[in-house]
């Protein structure tokens, strides 16, 4: 079925109906390559049969042009072109025009001729002698002429047919938009096609093969116009349909892309830039270029795809040398050379090399490692192998640092030998830090800080070696003390950076400085930076400040934000890349799994490996406290405990400014509640509490709760309403939940039931926001616990028990009863009070164990650490 040729179809018939009325004619249909003549003459062809008029056919190929006779042999049947070859030329030609006229007399015919300026010369004096005596006749020839293909031998047959009486010119141009909007209606569906038509004629052009090729590949409910094998198949037929000269102009257009100018194109194929010029013209008509380009990517690639894999790279190396030579920008050369995968001539490896470092510039580090380790698999370049190298390892680093590592032995010999100084070294010292090689590091840094003139530089340098405190002696004692960037100096890096590789390091040490001092517009910035072209290249800058941004959000008390952001950040960049750092995303990620009660997750996420060197690193102090805080909810304290205090003894063995930051005392005041210890509990607060700084809200204020779980009850409305203002002005939503509850559950309060009914409503409401089940949980054992009392007498005395810290056999000698009915009663009771661990009991029944003294608390250990 042809659509969009009504106009063409209908003068063709007037013709034939003309035709079997006693007058016949000729017509010829021209258009461009592959523009539908065949299938016009085709359907003419159907609607003769119709109509009862005799079809005749030949269809002419470039294989049987040099065949006397061929097309008259196709016309009158086998044995024709040996007959008429024996005969002289006019008898001959004569031969065929009374054989054809006397069919005509017994039934009108129609006869068809596929590519007429492709027939035999004898064939086509015969057909041009006839045309002027059809007019008295019922025969109708139709032919077709591609108006793109070079003249034959005879004059050009299109012009010769013209100039003869009586013909019909049938020209079929490339399809409007309005017959494509229409064909795409009738088989997409009218709310489809007005989506795609634009689409569909700007790739097609109109070509009528291309149209279809483009409606075939639809898929139902895709987003937008999909372009699939069946375009990329026509667009290869449109091509090879053409005359050899033109099928490597389109391949010389291909490979050139947008810098396919005539000039290259003839240098590149051979010819001269007017035959090009011509070819290019040719390709155009035919809906497959525009402005000297493919319509679509897809059309390129199955140009490419066609050629041998041989040809394709002997012209991608071509085409490379001639954009070199004609000035071209390297990193269209490098693409043509990527392609061949050829770098073997010095000029390509120079050429390689300035595009890998212009591809650095604009952040595209996968168009750097492509570029260089071309590159380097050639023998050029020996004098700038070495600074090429780094540069490879940068950009390895900032796509996959597990990959990069490979070249850290190199570059840390080129160092000793001095061959590698100045810039170079920043970015080695980084990857050595991040790889764990710490001795390495610490030999370098003795060389890089003189030469680190920039101020934030230097102070991005300081705040590296406090991450990975094992350095902190090699720094002088000045700046010993410090993080490197005060809150300040965050802000003013922050606000005037522009978000570019080179200034990545200084933004994310001011970024860590900003969440060490609670500042609040960290989230906001991590949201910016996320979004910046400079980040979203680079994975790796991508993770970190994702695993901030993940940081950021569990100290704001969004959990489940915590959760997804640690998770996305171990998403790009796999464990095994983050080297030592991989502390920093799995210790957010486990306290938001603990925090949200997903235990078997939390289970997974500490079970995942980490470098043995992660443990000599402020990450591996921070995930130390998110798994100790984890063996504290399983039920674990003694190894919570020991846990806490290998954080504590860290930081003050290694007297960094750490200790200011890393609250350890409070997890190991919690885990001394589990273990019974209240005095070593209440030494371990105070002393948290007076190494909390005055900017510290959020610390602050959960020591605080914890301090008035150690209190009397006097004291202890007073102490956590000062911990709920502390930790409303952090904007800590979680832990602020945490001292509503625990206020809530406060006895004697001023305002009685109504006031503890309004923190618990509130504490809720928190507890609903931050998706902390467990803390709902306790809450709706709280409010069962205040209003309905539940527990027998026997079961609250267990309960108590168990929340004071003892065992179930410490319980069960203290009450004169059975482990088993002990272990009955906690079934029981944590049904009742739908809890699921002795920590949530202890929370519930604060008040009733602050006021006695633990039977175990002579027990209590000697302190091996410092408070």
């Amino acid at each position: 079925m042809l659509f969009g040729r009504d106009r063409e179809l209908k003068s063709l018939t007037r013709l034939l109906d003309s035709t079997a009325a006693g007058r016949g004619g000729v017509a010829v249909i021209t258009g461009p390559v592959v523009g539908g003549k065949t299938a016009i003459l085709h359907e003419l062809g159907m609607r003769s049969i119709a109509a009862g008029i005799r079809l005749v056919t030949a269809r002419c190929t470039p294989a049987e042009q040099s065949l006397d006779w061929g097309v008259a042999d196709q016309i009158l049947g086998r044995g024709a072109a040996e007959r008429l070859t024996a005969r002289r030329g006019g008898d001959a030609v004569e031969d065929v025009c009374v054989s054809l006229f006397q069919m005509a007399e017994a039934n009108p015919i129609l006869l068809t001729i596929d590519d007429v300026d492709l027939a035999d010369d004898p064939s086509l004096l015969a057909i041009l002698s006839m045309t002027p005596l059809l007019t008295d006749t019922r025969m109708m020839i139709a032919v077709t002429i591609c108006q793109d293909r070079p003249p034959a031998p005879l004059p050009h047959v299109a012009e010769s047919l013209l100039r003869l009486p009586g013909i019909e010119l049938v020209e079929l141009p490339l399809l409007p938009r309005p017959a494509v909007r229409q064909f795409a209606t009738e088989h997409l569906g009218a709310e489809t096609a007005d989506q795609l038509a634009d689409d569909l004629y700007r790739f097609s052009g109109g070509s009528p093969l291309l149209v279809r090729a483009l409606i075939e590949d639809q898929e139902a409910g895709a987003p937008g116009l999909v372009v699939g094998d069946s375009f990329m198949s026509a667009v290869a037929a449109c091509v090879h349909g053409c005359e050899p000269e033109a099928v490597r102009v389109a391949e010389a257009v291909a490979v050139l892309g947008e810098h396919a100018t005539p000039d290259a194109v003839g240098e590149l194929v051979g010819i001269a830039p007017p035959a090009a010029t011509r070819s290019m013209g040719m390709l155009e008509r035919a809906g497959l270029l525009a402005g000297g380009r493919f319509r679509h990517e897809a059309g390129r690639l199955a140009v490419l795809g066609r050629m041998t894999s041989y040809g394709r790279m002997e012209i991608l190396r071509r085409a490379a040398e001639i954009l070199h030579r004609r000035g071209g920008p390297p990193s269209a050369v490098a693409t043509r050379l990527l392609e061949a995968g050829w770098s073997g001539e010095e000029w390509a490896f120079d050429v390689l090399v300035e595009a890998g470092r212009q591809a650095f510039d604009e952040g595209d580090f996968v168009a750097v490692m492509k570029c260089l380790r071309l590159a380097l698999a050639s023998g050029w370049g020996t004098p700038r192998r070495l600074d090429v190298k780094v540069m490879l390892a940068a950009a390895e680093w900032r796509v996959d640092p597990a990959v990069a590592a490979r070249h850290v032995p190199d570059l840390l010999d080129a160092t000793r030998s001095g061959a590698l100084r100045g810039s170079h070294g920043m970015e080695l010292f980084r990857q050595l830090l991040w790889y764990g090689r710490f001795a390495d590091a610490a030999e370098l840094i003795d060389r890089l800080r003189p030469s680190v003139a920039d101020r934030d530089a230097d102070a991005s340098l300081i705040a590296m070696c406090h991450v990975h405190p094992v350095l902190l002696d090699r720094l002088p004692r000045s700046a010993r003390g410090s993080m490197g960037q005060t809150v300040e100096d965050a802000r003013r890096i922050l606000r005037q950076a522009e978000p570019t590789d080179e200034a990545m390091d200084s933004i994310i040490s001011a970024l860590m400085a900003l969440l060490l001092g609670g500042v609040s517009e960290v989230a906001a910035s991590c949201e910016t930076l996320l979004k910046e072209p400079g980040v979203t290249k680079a994975p790796t800058w991508k993770a970190i400040i994702s695993a901030i941004r993940a940081e950021t959000a569990w100290r704001k008390g969004d959990l489940a934000g915590a959760e997804a952001h640690a998770q996305e950040a171990l998403t790009i960049l796999q464990p095994s890349g983050w080297g030592v750092a991989i502390g920093a995303p799995l210790s957010t990620l486990l306290h938001a799994q603990t925090a949200m009660g997903h235990l078997d997750e939390a289970k997974a996420t500490v079970a995942v490996p980490m470098p043995r060197e992660t443990a000599e690193t402020a990450f591996g102090i921070g995930y130390e406290l998110a798994r100790a805080h984890y063996h504290l909810v399983t039920e674990q304290p003694r190894a919570a405990f020991a846990g806490f205090l290998a954080c504590g003894q860290a930081v003050q063995r290694w007297g960094s400014s750490l200790s200011d930051v890393v609250p350890w005392r409070l997890g190991a005041a919690r885990a001394c509640l589990q273990l019974g210890w209240r005095r070593r509990a209440a030494d371990l607060v105070t002393a948290q509490i007076a190494h909390t700084s005055s900017g510290d809200l959020r610390t602050y204020g959960v020591a605080l709760r914890l301090h008035a779980q150690l209190s009397k009850p006097a004291q202890r409305q007073r102490l956590l309403m000062q911990s709920v203002d502390a930790l409303e002005a952090a904007q800590d939503r979680y832990q602020l939940a945490l001292s509503l509850c625990d206020l809530a559950g406060t006895p004697q309060l001023k305002g009685g039931k109504d006031e503890a009914r309004a923190y618990w409503v509130r504490a809720q409401e928190l507890a609903r926001e931050c998706n902390a089940k467990p803390l709902m949980r306790r809450l709706a054992a709280q409010h069962d616990h205040g209003e309905t009392a539940p527990l027998s007498g026997a079961e609250r005395r267990v309960a108590v028990l168990a929340a004071r810290g003892h065992t179930n056999r410490e319980i069960a000698e203290a009450l004169y009863i059975t482990r088993s009915t002990v272990e009955q009663h906690l079934t029981r009771i944590y049904r009742k009070l739908h809890v699921q661990t002795r920590g949530d009991l202890g929370n519930l029944f604060a008040a009733d164990i602050a006021d006695k003294a633990t039977a175990t608390a002579g027990r209590e250990p000697r302190e091996a650490v410092r408070l």
